[in-house]
């Protein structure tokens, strides 16, 4: 049985980013141990389109230095389905509701500004502790989204507009999101967003030998360390345990009981096809709530990124022809709500990801604040 100061099981951006944090800092007794090393950021098969998480914002600055950006996503470039008929943003329908809408776009560089130094706390803090330091946040956090729309008087703009961006986004209407995280994807109104390639090797270069392609099924705490076992049969000891898996599998590995956010699910492909001809010229396609779809993105290369509430999607609703390329089941895609996963577990154990705020970038610093706890740890021996 090998014996390791830290192991880390999964390979998303919060594991990597945890792996990642501890290397730069000389800390290189640790071993990933991932069935994969792409989390919620998969590609299709023959090109570089990503059938998880779609775009990342000007300001993910933590999680910059490991993609290349591709084109800026503009939602005026988009059209909306909705259930009064086709909306668009210049539209002159929305003309006596413009300054409700400035007066949002001016309130949410104030939630940046907060957020921001959320992030900044987040990277050697619990969540829990950060928000309790932040009132204005905290109050977001635990605030439904529907009644954050209300306060704001912002009906017609969820109406026609934001829950379709929030359906396209985050696959969840805005009465299953709090306020916090209406708020963080509402972002993409103030602050420029990109789709994305996602340049993994540029992450785990410099620990590339410590990730072990396995996966881990059980977990036993022995004594003062924990015992990690793996399907092909391995066993490890560890004095620290990061877990940076989906909820449901930390969970179940670490028998955590716990009350659950809402669960996100969406279905994707990537197609190449002939689009119908109402929907042609159009970059983004806002997909009606009655359909049950959510969103289509025309590539650069001339195809098409599909996303669906359903399994059993009908492309012919929105194409004359097509041929699918890909596809991918993302089943759970996220939790959203306000209940709290505690990242520190106690007995040197971490929960880390998107479990408590689905960005990617902060998934990425919650693997930071695991990183950090555990430095902390190694210094006061």
């Amino acid at each position: 049985m090998r014996e390791i100061e830290t192991i880390i099981i999964g390979g998303g951006v919060a594991g990597l980013g945890c792996a990642r944090s501890l290397s730069d800092a000389g800390n290189n007794n640790f071993l990933v141990v991932t069935k994969d090393i792409v989390g919620s950021i998969p590609e299709s098969k023959d090109t570089n389109v990503n059938l998880g998480a779609y775009y990342i914002q000007s300001s993910y600055h933590n999680f910059l230095p490991y993609v290349d950006i591709r084109r800026r996503i503009r939602l005026h470039e988009g059209i909306w389905l909705g259930e009064e008929g086709e909306r668009a943003v210049f539209d002159l329908r929305n003309l006596p509701h413009v300054w409700v809408y400035v007066r949002f776009m001016l309130w949410l560089r104030k939630f940046h500004r907060h957020h921001e130094e959320l992030k900044r706390r987040t990277a050697t803090e619990s969540l829990r502790s950060a928000l309790e330091k932040d009132p204005f946040l905290q109050q977001l956090y635990n605030q439904p989204g529907a009644k954050f729309v209300r306060d704001h008087h912002l009906e017609y703009w969820s109406r026609h507009f934001m829950n379709q961006v929030s359906r396209a986004l985050g696959f969840v209407d805005v009465s299953e999101i709090t306020g916090f995280i209406f708020c963080l994807g509402m972002l993409t109104i103030v602050y420029p967003m990109y789709e994305f390639d996602y340049q993994v090797d540029r992450l785990v270069r410099p620990f590339k030998k410590k990730i072990l392609m396995d996966e881990v099924i059980r977990i036993k705490r022995q004594g003062d360390q924990w015992q990690v076992t793996s399907v092909s049969g391995k066993s490890f000891m560890s004095r620290n345990l990061v877990v940076a898996t989906p909820t449901d599998t930390a969970c179940a590995l670490l028998k955590i009981e716990h009350e659950r956010n809402t669960v996100a699910r969406a279905f994707s492909a990537h197609l190449r096809g002939t689009v119908k001809a109402n929907l042609d010229g159009d970059r983004y396609v806002f997909l009606s709530q009655r359909s049950g779809d959510l969103a289509l993105a025309r590539q650069d290369d001339g195809t098409f990124v599909f996303y669906s509430h359903r399994r059993d999607y009908d492309l012919s609703d929105y194409f004359d022809d097509y041929e699918v390329i890909s596809t991918r089941a993302w089943d759970p895609a996220f939790y959203l709500g306000s209940h709290i996963l505690d990242e520190d577990r106690g007995n040197n154990c971490y929960v880390v990801g998107g479990h408590n705020i689905t960005f990617i970038e902060n998934a990425l610093i919650s693997g930071q604040f695991a990183a950090h706890k555990i430095l902390q740890q190694a210094s006061l021996q």
